[in-house]
């Protein structure tokens, strides 16, 4: 896909795809492939949907860089242009991010994740939109800015206005400390850039004009995602609360609270994965897997939702 491709592709239910490991932590590439097709065939195409692989839900930390160059090109391939493929490059540095970005590019990436360089907090502006313009130089694919906040500094509204103004930046990955500052994004960008909301606020980001949002289910269910997508494209907002309510809500809570025992997002997302028979495997230290009671709690929570367990 071209840079205007991914724009026009780029909607509905984003889903940061885990990276399913074996027991002994390696890769489990076949796994990965099985969990993309079966999302594809159940609908997460372009327009409806897309994947970003070596997200954080992807445990993008954790991966050599090999091991991503070798994820995301298994993701390209399984998606065969039937759904985007954006890659995670977010790295420390403007020459390690530019290095990752032209592997992505090589191995047939869409498009790349693209947050703020991480660790330090105290970059300016003017840092970081040269590490943006770097990469941007450095490939012909479209970037998804990303303003990872809590790892990096924090990009207001009017500083993506600026980093829009570069050809290649198609969307935004939307979040923010300051309620006001999230609003206000929309009102500067939202007829130029992809909006996907990552707050959580289905409802209220669509009817800013938001061009999807970020699926905290999509591993396990994503019929129950693309749902609520329909729902909100058909502007029946009071059945997809309803919906959040059902499983979105609770999730969340259920993921909050384990998230204060151990780090990371994939203990949760990869054993709800195998509770309805996708590939998943542990998470890659330091990040522990639910224990048994929390396996069981995690199920419990499912079932109540009509989740189709195995």
């Amino acid at each position: 896909m071209k840079v205007e491709e991914l724009r026009k592709n780029l909607r509905g239910v984003i889903i940061p795809a885990i990276t399913p490991m074996k027991e002994d932590f390696s890769l489990d590439l076949a796994g990965l492939r099985a969990n993309l097709e079966r999302a594809i065939e159940e609908g997460i195409v372009n327009g409806k949907g897309g994947f970003i692989i070596c997200g954080g839900g992807g445990e993008l930390p954790f991966l050599t860089f090999e091991e991503r160059r070798q994820v995301v090109q298994v993701a390209v391939e399984a998606a065969r242009g039937r759904a985007p493929i954006l890659a995670g490059v977010q790295d420390g540095g403007t020459a390690l991010s530019v290095e990752l970005a032209k592997q992505m590019e090589d191995v047939g990436a869409d498009g790349l994740q693209l947050g703020p360089p991480c660790f330090y907090h105290n970059h300016s502006e003017d840092d970081v939109f040269r590490y943006y313009e770097a990469v941007a130089e450095a490939v012909n694919i479209g970037i998804l800015a990303y303003n990872t906040w809590w790892t990096a500094p924090n990009m207001r509204a009017e500083f993506i206005a600026r980093l829009a103004e570069l050809p290649s930046v198609v969307g935004v990955k939307w979040s923010s400390p300051d309620t006001s500052d999230y609003l206000r994004g929309f009102r500067l960008w939202a007829e130029r850039l992809n909006v996907i909301d990552n707050e959580g606020l289905h409802i209220q980001s669509h009817v800013m004009g938001a061009s999807g949002f970020i699926s905290g289910c999509g591993d396990f269910w994503p019929q129950y995602d693309l749902k609520i997508w329909e729902l909100l494209e058909q502007g029946k907002y009071r059945r997809v609360r309803e919906e959040l309510v059902r499983l979105n809500w609770p999730l969340y809570d259920f993921r909050g609270r384990i998230g204060r025992l151990t780090g990371g997002e994939a203990s949760v997302k990869k054993a709800a994965a195998e509770l309805v028979g996708r590939a998943g495997g542990p998470p890659r230290p330091p990040t522990r897997p639910l224990t048994e009671k929390e396996r069981q709690e995690l199920r419990e929570l499912l079932a109540r939702a009509d989740v189709p367990l195995v």
